[in-house]
């Protein structure tokens, strides 16, 4: 299983938090909000489609 460390997991809170922050205005943006945003975030089982580059897995050789 390929799983996405907590700074994946902070940087795509961080660009939720600014989509949500253009949608309004208010919403708190603050690093321990994002990290508490990113906490609550699920561990997809494959990379995100953003991903520029496969991560390898020894379990699946190619």
């Amino acid at each position: 299983m390929v799983t996405l460390d907590l700074w994946s997991r902070f940087a795509n809170a961080n660009a939720i938090a600014s989509i949500i922050s253009n949608l309004s205005p208010d919403f708190p943006t603050s690093d321990s909000q994002l990290y508490a945003i990113a906490s609550r975030l699920p561990i997809p089982d494959f990379p995100t489609p953003d991903s520029r580059f496969p991560i390898p897995d020894s379990r699946f050789p190619y």
